[in-house]
């Protein structure tokens, strides 16, 4: 071994890959052979080992504006968060981050901010002086102006086929700075579709749409709800099943629309019987073949 290298001897396979070391480092196996494994990342490290350096930190509205997250703030999903290296992520659900570093070299870090917010500090600047160098920092988001505004979304969950359960989940999000007390309403197609009850909301059903109450959404946070379903026997295969999610709030309306085809399968099956046998050959049991076809040119399984 060549003056100033050190040696690190391993053994077994559970080893996938290694730290950004020092060159003068030399891997061994214990059969004596160099290993060279590469340098860890996300990919080749399944237990996610810490083996290069990060950023991690967290995103959050600052709804008192005092640079500090407390129990008054709201953690910040999906936001943006850009480094000078080039490598960008988003934050969690719970506003959270993570930001690899493949190099020492200073790096730079922003964020994308949401309409009417302001991000404290705008940047943060880091200098690596080895690879085991982690820091952890936050972003505080903050109003810049008095906005009322909400956004809308549903998703559907289940089957339309006749007879068959189905939910929408209904979720809507401060998008503003304000605090919100929201009117809802879900239209639905009451000719195709049964109101069963609501789930995690306080919901009243009149004919044809479902009032919902929530109270106090602050900026950035978003609550969810489920309206369930049936779909009716009568409903048509082919026919649409349409709703409107819409919220008014203050001054700000979102609504969101949609569609579903009812589905169903269609047997148009038929027997074909050879030969056609006189009363007396059925009684002394003569055998007769059959032809059977079976057909579904519906837009669902059929069920047997």
């Amino acid at each position: 071994m060549p003056d100033g290298f050190q040696t690190l001897r391993m053994g077994g396979s559970k080893i996938t890959c290694l730290p950004n070391l020092p060159t003068n480092i030399v891997v061994y196996d214990t059969a004596n052979h160099i290993i060279n494994l590469g340098v860890c990342n996300p990919t080749n490290n399944p237990n996610q080992c810490v083996a290069y350096t990060q950023v991690t930190g967290l995103v959050y509205n600052d709804l008192n504006k005092n640079g500090m997250y407390d129990s008054v703030d709201v953690r910040k999903a999906n936001i943006k968060v850009n480094s000078s290296n080039g490598i960008s992520t988003f934050t969690d659900v719970n506003g959270n981050y993570r930001v690899w570093i493949d190099s020492l070299v200073p790096i730079t870090l922003t964020i994308t901010p949401p309409n009417f917010f302001t991000a404290v500090p705008a940047t943060i600047t880091h200098t690596f002086s080895s690879i085991w160098d982690n820091y952890n920092d936050s972003f505080a988001l903050q109003t810049t102006i008095v906005k009322d505004s909400i956004a809308t979304w549903v998703s559907a969950i289940g089957r339309t086929r006749p007879g068959a359960n189905l939910a929408y989940h209904l979720s809507c999000e401060n998008t503003g700075t304000t605090i919100l007390n929201p009117i809802l309403s879900f239209k639905y197609d009451s000719s195709r579709l049964i109101f069963d009850r609501s789930i995690n909301a306080i919901a009243i059903n009149n004919a044809d749409s479902v009032q919902v109450a929530i109270n106090n959404i602050l900026p950035g946070q978003t609550k969810s709800f489920w309206l369930a379903f049936t779909v009716k026997q009568n409903a048509v295969m082919g026919d649409t099943i349409k709703h409107t999610f819409s919220a008014i709030a203050g001054i700000a309306t979102a609504q969101t629309s949609g569609l579903l085809i009812v589905r169903n399968s269609y047997d148009p099956n038929d027997k074909l019987a050879t030969p056609e046998l006189t009363t007396t050959q059925v009684a002394d049991g003569t055998a007769i073949d059959y032809t059977i076809r079976f057909q579904n040119t519906g837009n669902d399984t059929a069920k047997h």
